[in-house]
């Protein structure tokens, strides 16, 4: 999402303006100062005359061609509704089959759930607290799924009943399913998850459309998980035929075998960021290939990196792939309209593109820990907090 300041007290000035984003659709929420809220989605979004447009077409037949754009009028928007906030994270705007279609791949609500529960609770919504909102991990997929996991019998599998403990603990408690970088709970239940969807669906689907994990797989698999013979669960060239509790069985016991060779065999030091690593790679030198100038210009996160992808923290990996981020929020702000000056922010790498500064990298470890900085909005604040001044002079 983009999140905008309103400057005008008037919104269908806000409106006007964001008729002119004529790029890239993006989910623009509004505030002003006389305490109007509002969301507006934009960009140019085609009517086809076939198809919706999620996949190819051919060509050479006009009756896919567009025959227009929906009216900047048609998209969604929303003024001070009645629960007096507004929540935007990537999930759909528009009901099923609603028009206008503008999209086949939003997020499943996740998240936004979260969100809701978190701002909705309307206490205490401070900037510290919005900072630790920003942070929240909890993972609403994993209470659906850990009391299937913990029903299986282990069957005197140590390494189950390990993988059982551990996720035990972690669903208990009032930091409850909370998937944080230091948590050995987090790393049994998601190495436990990566390899439930690898049972589950690599015998019977392509490894080009292998599952990621997800919103998505979250709902394919929670229904899944209301029949125990699903056809889904049979897992084919064996000759038994596999139920949900035995591909589970399998999942917990993989989860304990790929736990125990990455990180050891005591679950106690298991921890879901030493499995959850965030690399960040210099775009031009840091993918040379030459191990040596990759060294130089490459930086790795503290292993401590938490969250997963339907999570309010959405730091994502992919299931099929390893454990690896592959994507994170890249710039973190909460903007206080009361007084902008108690605002704050944070971006990582770091605001230096020289290699050699010290601010090349001195906001990755602030960035892995949910720190944020005072967003400066005054000049003689920013004069006097600067630390230096940068002076770009024009060559003679």
């Amino acid at each position: 999402a983009i999140f905008g300041i309103g400057r005008a007290t008037d919104y269908e000035e806000f409106r006007a303006a964001a008729s002119l984003w004529d790029i890239a659709a993006q989910n623009i929420v509004y505030a002003d100062v006389e305490g109007n809220i509002a969301y507006q989605s934009t960009g140019e979004v085609p009517i086809r005359g076939s198809g919706d447009g999620r996949y190819p077409a051919p060509g050479w037949d006009s009756s896919h061609d567009w025959v227009g754009l929906v009216p900047f009028v048609e998209l969604p928007s929303l003024l001070n509704p009645e629960a007096g906030f507004i929540v935007t994270a990537n999930q759909y705007v528009v009901r099923p089959g609603a028009a206008p279609f503008l999209t086949g791949d939003g997020d499943l609500g996740h998240r936004a759930s979260r969100l809701t529960e978190l701002v909705g609770s309307g206490s205490g919504l401070t900037v510290d607290r919005m900072q630790e909102t920003a942070m929240d991990t909890r993972d609403l997929g994993a209470e659906a799924f850990v009391p299937y996991l913990l029903a299986v019998p282990a069957a005197g599998d140590a390494g189950v009943e390990a993988i059982q403990d551990s996720i035990s603990s972690w669903s208990a408690g009032l930091d409850a399913y909370q998937v944080d970088g230091e948590s050995a709970g987090a790393a049994a239940y998601q190495a436990t998850w990566r390899h439930l969807l690898a049972n589950t669906f690599h015998d019977e689907i392509p490894e080009e459309q292998w599952p990621y994990g997800g919103s998505r797989f979250f709902e394919v698999v929670e229904a899944l998980m209301a029949d125990e013979n699903d056809p889904w669960w049979d897992v084919i060239g064996t000759a038994a035929t596999e139920t949900r509790d035995d591909v589970l069985h399998r999942s917990m016991k993989d989860a304990h075998t790929d736990l125990t060779e990455s990180l050891g065999d005591n679950p106690h030091e298991w921890s879901w960021g030493r499995l959850h690593v965030a690399v960040f790679r210099n775009q031009t030198f840091g993918i040379s290939g030459i191990a040596p100038i990759e060294w130089i210009f490459n930086r790795s996160a503290p292993r401590r990196v938490g969250g997963t992808d339907a999570v309010v923290n959405a730091v994502g990996w992919n299931a099929a792939l390893g454990y690896e981020v592959d994507w994170i929020p890249a710039m973190r702000m909460i903007v206080d309209l009361g007084d902008l000056s108690r605002s704050s922010f944070l971006h990582t790498t770091g605001q230096s593109g020289h290699v050699f500064s010290d601010h090349y990298d001195d906001m990755i470890e602030p960035w892995v820990d949910g720190v944020q900085a005072p967003m400066r909005w005054v000049r003689e604040e920013i004069e006097l907090n600067g630390e230096a001044v940068l002076t770009l002079v024009p060559e003679v």
